[in-house]
């Protein structure tokens, strides 16, 4: 059965493509539909969450953004870095979907987890990322630093992984610390996305693209942290910049399955109007 909705009452019924008649409706065919909003904190595990459109959450003068504020328990921000305005992303209003975004220049826009505040490694992994590139350079969206055996300090996100529009060719690839890369797609990536990752204790690592799985692969599950950060528009302050307009950020400690997954990606889907 499927519901059509006429601003915010069910106008419609139908089994299949046929509308079900109003006469078994009823004398009136138009119902009121009823219930809770959905939003990320509805499912069990939400570890850390960066909303670019919550203006709460964000710390800005005259458009230049100093801090976007963590909307689980306040535990985490991300600050621009250096603490000077020339480093510190753009707001843009009604960026995407009538909501505020982030934009990073791609040159020198740098925002990371002030010291003692790197988000802990997770043996198991769901994370949400709402971004546009607007360059196919090698760069990194969103990293973390660890170091393993051999390989000392690399970008990395959590678990091991990076996000980069790598070499020209405008992927999205994950990462692990050696420089081994687990799970890609897409040549030619641009536009507003939904980037899913999926990461369990085993390695199995599962990359999904606006609802749907494109890759997958099994990486390193072992993993020695360092001291460094966690960063927001490149590798460092110094290198790898992303051009990129950032929306929204979410991270659980698990890997969701069934509605709990599609709930989410649903909604956030729909919320930057993403097709």
């Amino acid at each position: 059965m499927a519901i059509k909705l006429a601003s915010g009452d069910i106008s419609a019924l139908y089994l299949g493509s046929t509308a079900v008649s109003a006469a078994y409706l009823g004398s009136s065919s138009v119902f009121t539909a009823s219930g809770g909003s959905f939003d990320l904190d509805s499912v069990t595990g939400l570890q850390w969450w960066f909303d670019a459109s919550d203006s709460t959450t964000i710390t800005e003068s005259s458009g230049d953004v100093s801090a976007i504020a963590d909307k689980v328990a306040g535990t985490y921000s991300l600050e621009g870095y250096p603490a000077a305005a020339v480093y510190y992303p753009s707001l843009t209003a009604s960026a995407e979907n009538g909501l505020s975004a982030l934009d990073f220049d791609g040159t020198n826009d740098f925002m990371r987890l002030p010291s003692g505040q790197k988000i802990a490694l997770l043996s198991e992994l769901t994370l949400f990322l709402v971004a546009s590139p607007s360059s196919t350079a090698n760069s990194y969206m969103l990293c973390d630093t660890y170091a393993a055996s051999g390989a000392g300090r690399q970008p990395a996100i959590l678990s091991g992984y990076n996000i980069s529009g790598s070499g020209g060719s405008g992927s999205f690839e994950w990462y692990t610390l050696d420089g081994g890369k687990f799970a890609s797609f897409g040549a030619g990536l641009s536009g507003i996305q939904l980037l899913t990752l999926l990461y369990d204790s085993a390695g199995n690592t599962v990359l999904r693209r606006n609802g749907s799985q494109v890759a997958s692969g099994t990486s390193d599950t072992t993993f020695t942290s360092v001291a460094g950060f966690t960063g927001l528009g490149a590798a460092a302050s110094s290198s790898a910049h992303a051009a990129f307009r950032f929306c929204e950020l979410a991270a659980y400690d698990s890997v969701l399955t069934g509605s709990d997954l599609t709930d989410c990606e649903d909604h956030l889907l729909g919320k930057w109007g993403i097709a």
